[in-house]
């Protein structure tokens, strides 16, 4: 086995490929990968500097330390959300679950192993993330960032917008794991019930819409502080606080 490098990791999922047919299973595999060569050389990460392993229904990165990690959360997921929103596969809109992480990892002739890739792969499959793409019908996909990788890479800069992503501590089959998590393409940034913790920019955040959650059949909003039960389905707007036309 070779020695351990520190390597950035992303991992990415799609959204209820087991409801896809085969044909549009085989459809999604060429688009994730024109996606991921598309986003590579757009954001100057040569192929020599990525290992890349498929996953069947996703794909398995691990990206040289030489190649700087705010390239990866910036362009690199930025380009990935815009060719998104204009991918579909047959009826099936193609969303994602996007893991962004970082760690020592061991490679040898059957591919590579270790805490950091394990934890990844863990956050991938919580159901956390599942749920926030499930409550959000526009999101095209949900992304997920460690905790020391957010603060060090994500926080104090303009893109990807500090204030778009919560702070869960996901249950995972490998224990807790904290990460911050957003959802493209929604001005909600949707809430599932349990730890979350907004950015220290709060006031920012709040201009960014309110918090969705889906609690007990019905839905539950955080409006500027205010907090508004609605019991089953909303359809058309909904006002809290003074009539906004003044009676």
């Amino acid at each position: 086995m070779d020695e351990q490098r520190h390597s950035s990791i992303v991992v990415l999922d799609v959204e209820k490929s087991g409801q896809m047919s085969v044909p549009e299973k085989g459809q999604v595999r060429e688009e994730i990968y024109a996606m991921l060569r598309g986003a590579c050389l757009a954001s100057n990460i040569s192929a020599d500097a990525v290992t890349q392993e498929d996953r069947g229904d996703g794909v398995y990165l691990l990206v040289s330390a030489d190649v700087p990690k705010r390239r990866i959360v910036g362009p690199f997921l930025d380009l990935l959300d815009e060719t998104l929103a204009d991918r579909r596969v047959g009826a099936v809109r193609l969303r994602l679950r996007v893991v962004v992480s970082s760690g020592e990892v061991a490679i040898d002739r059957y591919g590579s192993m270790g805490p950091a890739v394990d934890a990844a792969f863990a956050v991938l499959d919580a159901s956390v993330l599942k749920q926030t793409l499930a409550v959000s019908p526009s999101a095209r996909m949900v992304v997920a960032i460690d905790d020391d990788l957010y603060r060090s890479v994500v926080r104090g800069h303009t893109s990807p917008d500090p204030t778009a992503f919560r702070l869960r501590d996901l249950k995972t089959k490998d224990g807790v794991q904290r990460v911050w998590v957003t959802a493209t393409g929604t001005e909600i940034q949707p809430a599932i019930p349990g730890n979350e913790t907004l950015p220290a920019s709060s006031s920012r955040a709040r201009a960014h819409g309110p918090d969705m959650t889906v609690h007990n059949g019905g839905q539950q909003w955080e409006v500027n502080g205010a907090h508004a039960r609605v019991a089953g389905n909303v359809h058309g707007d909904a006002n809290f606080g003074a009539d906004p036309a003044g009676r």
